[in-house]
């Protein structure tokens, strides 16, 4: 599944020449991503430690309900996206690096919010 226009963006040497600019000026990165995109976070955390991200909304694990519950089509498809999700979430959470915005979970997009 792509979720972004272009496959692992965060490695192209242009994204990361501008991403270099981060910790040079003292910034932050906010990441808003769903799960599959978790690793490629946890890639970046890892090649930047003196740079801080924060991962917004837990890194949505997407398929669990909601508008995009067909990515998780059955409860099998869905504990294996909540397991591999807690497995990437487990190892980005190992990045000192990396704080976890705990929002997001209630939202519509979830299918876990008041309709």
């Amino acid at each position: 599944m792509s979720l972004c226009h272009k496959e692992k963006l965060t490695q192209s040497k242009k994204w990361r020449a501008g991403f270099d600019l981060l910790e040079k000026h003292n910034l932050l990165f906010e990441a808003c991503l769903f799960n599959p995109q978790l690793d490629e976070l946890n890639k970046l955390a890892k090649s930047y430690p003196n740079t801080s991200l924060i991962l917004e909304h837990m890194g949505f694990p997407i398929g669990l309900g909601g508008p995009y519950a067909s990515y998780g089509r059955s409860t099998s498809d869905r504990n294996n996206i909540l397991e591999q999700w807690q497995n990437d979430i487990a190892a980005v959470a190992e990045n000192k690096n990396v704080m976890v915005k705990l929002s997001g979970f209630f939202m519509p997009l979830f299918g876990l919010g008041v309709s």
